[in-house]
């Protein structure tokens, strides 16, 4: 799964538009639980539909804490539209930083 880093309200600039939930904002910077917004597709294979997706948890692995979504965007394609879109969970621009900054 691809994880990219965005900051607050890029999100649907970005992804075209949000079809679940809602996009990221400051405050999702400065609260201790993590939060992501998932692809379209991904939101409809693990839980049938982008609106049954929101205030779901996954991880990326076991030893990862728990990340809540709060948001699900369109598919996109980055290799033509011959491929399948590819599973995505955008994560806070503040998810990089904290990532880098552990050891």
């Amino acid at each position: 799964m691809s994880t990219p880093h965005i900051p607050p309200a890029d999100a649907a600039r970005a992804l075209d538009s949000v079809r679940a939930g809602r996009d990221f904002e400051w405050a999702d910077h400065y609260v201790t639980r993590q939060v992501a917004i998932v692809s379209a597709g991904f939101a409809q294979r693990e839980w049938g539909s982008p609106a049954a997706a929101i205030g779901k948890r996954m991880r990326r692995s076991v030893r990862d804490p728990w990340i809540e979504v709060i948001g699900v965007v369109d598919d996109v394609r980055h290799d033509g539209l011959e491929q399948p879109a590819p599973d995505t969970a955008y994560l806070p621009l503040s998810e990089s930083r904290a990532a880098r900054a552990a050891p």
